[in-house]
Parts: structure tokens; C-alpha cells; sequence
């Protein structure tokens, strides 16, 4: 007996095909991109609904083709979504129940109890008796998911040779929506979950960070200078009071006086009688080497140029010679007294001049 459908039924079906074609195309434009993967029969394309996963509900759309790049109904599809035990927080998800919408689509519903990365399995049975089986990895706030194959088969991203006498439909999915730079590397999911990895769309935009933090001034290290006697000896006077107190190069600090410095100036003032006489004999040039020897003598034991010049206009000696400042700066240490004895190569003082600082933070 042959059943003929009226008016009514076929403008009912006609209306449910149209409905469901558009719900199809809505729900393609607001899903992610493809990830493609296919084995020598059977190839798969996965989005994921809504493009930027979420806590709560969300879809997996699937569609299958054959060899030759035409839509597969009628396959077995399974999805799971699982995230694995970590310490103390147990598994979660599980199987997600998939439904068949036509034309080689298929739907699978899952949902997503908290953020982080969550591993992806499919396994699509078709007709004829081929398998196709996918793993992959999904994040919640990141696009898109990401797929390989799952034993034997070739990636949609793979470098294998292939089947060039297949021949080449419009209908096929995509090979290059996995495709990765031969630079790229990866990582299994189950560790970017234990480590906490997260991924982001990468983006253009200003990074700026204020630190505050408890600073000190101090004096720069590498510029100190020290004041230290090249002979013992006495303080005779004292122009520094305190640390802190500021100086200038060539400024007197001390007076010294020493028997060893009062002995290096009678030997030159010596040396200049000795050049009076010769330059009134035969050899004048012959105490000319002794002068400049009794001249050295002083500037080697910390005497200044003003000093020795003064000591060539005396007849007789300083009792006390001043030590002037090498630097300018502030005088950082202070370790001598007014009177106080004093040894050669002892540290009297420091000045740390005060161009530059140091801020220690």
C-alpha cells in the first residue's frame, strides 16, 4: 500500500529542513575555527561552540567525510571531555552525549565545571566499518580546541606523503586549519594542567609596572677616598669636626707635625744653600741633581707644591706641614682627635665624594 504525504505534511517537513539548515549556519558562524584531522578513509572537523569556552554548557560540532571528501551520516560518534585528578581534586567530566544532525554533522554536548585545561577524545565508527579516533586539549576562556590523531593514521598536519590519486573535492575539510610552523613544539595537556599553564590570544598593548620599595642613599663605593700619613707624627690642629662635614680638594684637614718631615725639610732647604754656592764656582749644574732629589723626597711623603715653594723662601723648617683634601666630597669617617699620635698608613679619615650616589633599594 502506497502512502501519499498531503500539502500540510510536506510544507511541515520543507519548514523543519529550513529551520534546521539555519540553526546549522548560526551555530557555525559563532563557533570557533576548524582543528582537521583524517585517517586514509575517514577525516574529522571540530569546533567548539561558543568560540571562547566557558564554565557551564558547551558544544563540540563535528562533521565527518569519507575518502572522497563527501559527508558521512549514519557513523557511531562518542566524545569525552575529562580533566584528571590532581592531589586531592578528583576527576571531572566524562562522556558527552552526541547527536546526529544530517548531512555527515554531529553535536556532542558537554559541560565544563571549572576553568583550566580539559583533554578531548572522539571516536567516529562510519558505516562501512572504518575508525577514526582523536585526542586533544581545551581551555576554558582560550579558542578553539585542538586535535591529533589517536593511533594509526595521518594528521591533518603531517608530513607523510599523500594519496594523490584520490581525487580532490570541494567538499573536503581543510588540511591547513592544523597545520604548525616546523618550529612549533608542544606539550602534553595533563602537564600544562598540573603546571598551571594558561594560553592567551596574543595582543598588542602597553605593559607598564610601579614597584615601591624602601631605599637608602648611600655614597658610591668604587669613589671613596682615604687620608692616610706617609710618616707618624702629632696633630698639631684639626679642621674637621665630625663626620658629615663637607670639604673641598686641596682644603687643609690637619697639621702634622713628624721629626722625619722636619729632617726631609732641613735636607732640602740644604740642598738649596748647596746650589747658591755652586752656581758661583766653576760647576753651577752640580747640586742641581741634590735639589731636585731633597724636592722629591718631600712630595713623596704627602708635602704639596705650595708647601715646598713656601719651604724655599724660609731659613728654617715648619715645625708642622698641613694635609690638605684629594678630593672634594663629605667626610664619611673620622677616626683622629686634636693632639692625637698618629702612625704611618693609618686611616684618619674618608671622603666620599658627592657627584654621584648609589640608591640602594
Amino acid at each position: 500500500m502506497k502512502r501519499t504525504l498531503s500539502n500540510a505534511a510536506v510544507r511541515a517537513r520543507t519548514a523543519f529542513a529550513l529551520t534546521l539548515a539555519l540553526a546549522l549556519s548560526a551555530c557555525t558562524r559563532d563557533a570557533s575555527q576548524p582543528s582537521a584531522v583524517r585517517t586514509e578513509r575517514l577525516a574529522l572537523e571540530a569546533r567548539v561552540l561558543p568560540a571562547a569556552l566557558r564554565v557551564g554548557e558547551n558544544q563540540l560540532l563535528l562533521t565527518l567525510h569519507d575518502a572522497s571528501g563527501l559527508p558521512l551520516p549514519g557513523a557511531h560518534v562518542e566524545a569525552a571531555v575529562r580533566m584528571h585528578a590532581m592531589g586531592a581534586m578528583p576527576a571531572m567530566g566524562g562522556a558527552a552525549t552526541v547527536t546526529e544532525l544530517g548531512d555527515g554533522r554531529y553535536q556532542a554536548d558537554f559541560a565544563l565545571e571549572m576553568g583550566g585545561t580539559w583533554q578531548v577524545e572522539i571516536t567516529a565508527h562510519a558505516p562501512g566499518g572504518e575508525m577514526l579516533r582523536a585526542e586533544g586539549s581545551l581551555a576554558v576562556g582560550t579558542e578553539g580546541v585542538r586535535l591529533a590523531l589517536a593511533g594509526a593514521g595521518t594528521p591533518a598536519n603531517s608530513d607523510a606523503p599523500a594519496d594523490t590519486d584520490a581525487p580532490a573535492s570541494p567538499n573536503a575539510p581543510a588540511a591547513t586549519a592544523n597545520e604548525a610552523s616546523p618550529a612549533a613544539f608542544s606539550f602534553p595537556a595533563e602537564r600544562l594542567q598540573k603546571i598551571g599553564v594558561r594560553t592567551t590570544r596574543a595582543e598588542l598593548r602597553p605593559l607598564a609596572r610601579t614597584v615601591r620599595a624602601t631605599a637608602r642613599v648611600a655614597f658610591d663605593e668604587s669613589a671613596l677616598v682615604d687620608v692616610s700619613p706617609k710618616v707618624s707624627g702629632w696633630i698639631e690642629s684639626l679642621a674637621v669636626a665630625a663626620p658629615g662635614d663637607p670639604v673641598t680638594r686641596g682644603q687643609t684637614l690637619f697639621t702634622l707635625y713628624s721629626p722625619e718631615l722636619y729632617a726631609a725639610q732641613l735636607e732640602y732647604q740644604q740642598a738649596l744653600a748647596s746650589r747658591e754656592r755652586a752656581a758661583a764656582s766653576a760647576r753651577p749644574e752640580r747640586a742641581d741633581a741634590l735639589l731636585r732629589a731633597a724636592a722629591r723626597r718631600l712630595a713623596l711623603l704627602g708635602i704639596a707644591e705650595s708647601e715646598i715653594a713656601a719651604l724655599a723662601q724660609r731659613s728654617e723648617p715648619f715645625e708642622a706641614l698641613p694635609i690638605r683634601a684629594p678630593a672634594s666630597g663629605v667626610v664619611t669617617e673620622k677616626n683622629v682627635v686634636l693632639g692625637a699620635a698618629v702612625n704611618a698608613g693609618e686611616r684618619l679619615l674618608r671622603i666620599a665624594p658627592a657627584e654621584r650616589v648609589w640608591l640602594e633599594a
